[in-house]
């Protein structure tokens, strides 16, 4: 019996689920920096800030891996706000896997600096069934407090405007 096939038998996957970040150094240097990442990108179409493209987001993962640059909240979070809807790698003339590159950046980011409290309790929860339970339980609950907690008014007016919207929308009423 070959040791792939026993391998397999035990549950041990052959193949390498995600490599390092270091070892993407090579795939990360072929970005030339073209900008049409940033044509398509839904999140920098949003926000217009350059942290928020492939672009960027290539940039600060050098920029850690080089060591000018520490695993921050706000590295954290241009990493965490990519969809992965691969527009940037369809444009990208030079065939930069950016997706494949941003998942080892968030590998090494939370084996660098955890976590997070509310991302360790989320994880415990969905691990425990009863827990999972136990919160669809109080959901109903949470959202009834949440309706009338500080700012809640508001919160149900912006609903309702975006509603009506959508209604004028669908009605083909456009407001001006």
């Amino acid at each position: 019996m070959s040791p792939l096939v026993r391998r397999a038998e035990c549950g041990v996957r052959s193949e390498k689920r995600h490599s390092s970040l270091g070892e993407r150094r090579n795939e990360i240097s072929r970005c030339v920096k073209c900008g049409s990442c940033g044509a398509v990108c839904p999140t920098y179409l949003i926000e217009r800030d350059e942290s928020f493209s492939a672009r960027g987001r290539m940039a600060l993962i050098k920029a850690v891996l080089d060591g000018r640059l520490t695993v921050s909240e706000i590295y954290k979070d241009r990493l965490a706000t990519c969809t992965t809807c691969l527009a940037c790698e369809t444009a990208c003339p030079s065939n930069v896997p950016v997706t494949e590159i941003l998942q080892a950046a968030k590998e090494q980011a939370v084996a660098e600096s955890g976590m997070g409290i509310i991302s360790s309790i989320i994880a415990g929860t969905v691990k425990q069934p009863a827990l999972i339970r136990a919160a669809a339980w109080l959901a109903p609950v949470m959202l009834h407090y949440a309706r009338q907690g500080p700012g809640a008014r508001v919160k149900e007016q912006r609903l309702r405007s975006v509603e009506c919207g959508v209604r004028n929308e669908i009605k083909g009423v456009r407001k001006a």
